[in-house]
């Protein structure tokens, strides 16, 4: 059992132990395994980089859009502009009432409204329809629709 381990260790190829021939082959492969990913890395880093200035450009959009946002929000410039454009103006004070006091201001609203029979405007006389042969509607057996 020891004698082949021995002869494997002390075997040669060209002046060199083959045991050195290995190792130098495995550590090759490892060297350049090694520079691969690292270079493959490097890449990723960059790409990284990249994401992250999207990133951070899109959270300084998000900021400008919130400040923009709170600008359009402002309760003056909403008064000012409903005032302006839909001529619309704040509630008078006797507008508002608790909630108790609904239902009688709707009692009240029915109340006042008169009951009016409906009457339906007497129906003209249909005329006869009258039809025009169109050549763009005619079909190719010269019928119209």
């Amino acid at each position: 059992m020891i004698r082949p381990i021995r002869r494997m260790f002390q075997s040669r190829f060209r002046g060199f132990r083959i045991i050195d021939l290995s190792a130098f082959g495995c550590l090759a492969v490892l060297v350049l395994s090694v520079y691969a990913f690292k270079a493959n890395q490097g890449g990723e880093n960059a790409r990284i980089e990249d994401v992250e200035d999207q990133i951070a450009g899109e959270q300084r959009q998000i900021r400008v859009l919130d400040a923009e946002l709170a600008h359009l929000e402002e309760p003056a410039r909403l008064e000012r502009l409903s005032i302006q454009y839909l001529g619309l103006s704040p509630t008078n004070g006797k507008h508002e009432t608790s909630i108790d006091a609904l239902i009688d201001i709707s009692r009240q609203a029915e109340a006042a409204k008169p009951i009016a029979r409906q009457t339906l405007p007497p129906q003209p006389a249909a005329a006869p329809a009258q039809t025009k042969s169109h050549p763009q509607l005619a079909t190719p057996s010269g019928r119209d629709l």
